[in-house]
């Protein structure tokens, strides 16, 4: 039962014989009174002081655990992003890695296909090369082997109309009829010279018509080689010139050929007559 100021200032005490002095007893009550009085107006001053701060107290610690949620969620976000960057590095670490092997190996298998095809093209270049050589081998072994046999063929007819009398080569055409070597050099030197017959007595109106058809075909017929060969035939009623072009002369490698003077006029004459 709590006491109060008034329940002090109201006590009433019983008078005995030789008991304490009622005045003065009064009087200590009433101070007494005033001091708790006092007492509980401080009381109630400290009670309202510690209800303040225990409201600022506890509006602390709802601030601390505000700030430690927030404190722990950024916490949490800081180390959710963290890990996440940590991935998504990861992750674009892997992809480019990836990227660099598919591009190297792309590299390695583009040069290597470059290497395989320059490789293929050299030995089929080579192999080009071996089968032109061996072709222009062929045509040079060729080529000398006619010219060989030509100059040979040249060189045997030569021979044989240097020894043979043209009487008896006349005399054999006419008793036999059969083809002679004079007949196959005539044969064979047709495609390079021009044969004219010319009668035993030409008229002088027919030598001047014959003139003019020979300027006529030098006029219509231009040379083929600034540098063919002109060979003056013997005077027979008159000089006349033949252009002898030897188609061999078109070769690059020109073959030095023998002296074909006597070989040409021997067989013009065989023309002639």
């Amino acid at each position: 039962m709590s006491l109060t100021a008034e329940d002090i200032q109201t006590k009433q005490f019983h008078v005995r014989f030789r008991g304490f002095d009622i005045e003065e007893v009064d009087t200590f009550l009433e101070r007494i009174a005033e001091n708790f009085v006092l007492l509980n107006a401080e009381k109630k001053e400290l009670k309202d002081k510690v209800e303040k701060l225990e409201m600022e107290i506890n509006e602390f610690y709802s601030q601390e655990k505000t700030f430690q949620h927030a404190i722990i969620s950024a916490q949490r976000i800081t180390d959710e992003m963290q890990e996440k960057s940590r991935q998504e590095a990861n992750s674009r670490r892997v992809r480019v890695q990836e990227e660099i092997d598919r591009l190297r190996q792309q590299s390695i298998d583009e040069i290597e296909r470059l290497r395989k095809q320059s490789t293929e093209e050299k030995e089929s270049l080579a192999q080009e090369i071996a089968v032109l050589q061996e072709n222009k081998s062929k045509v040079k072994e060729e080529l000398r082997t006619y010219l060989q046999s030509y100059l040979t063929w040249l060189d045997r007819d030569i021979s044989l109309a240097e020894n043979t009398p043209l009487s008896l080569l006349q005399s054999d055409i006419m008793d036999d009829g059969q083809p002679t070597v004079a007949d196959a050099a005539e044969v064979e030197v047709d495609g390079m010279y021009e044969k004219i017959n010319l009668p035993d007595d030409p008229h002088p109106v027919e030598m001047e018509g014959m003139a003019s058809a020979l300027q006529e075909n030098d006029s219509g017929e231009p040379d083929e080689e600034e540098d063919g060969e002109r060979l003056t035939i013997p005077d027979l009623e008159g000089d006349m010139l033949f252009s002898l072009e030897d188609p061999l002369d078109e070769d690059e490698e020109k073959e030095p050929r023998p002296d074909r003077g006597l070989d040409e006029e021997f067989f013009h004459d065989i023309k002639l007559k």
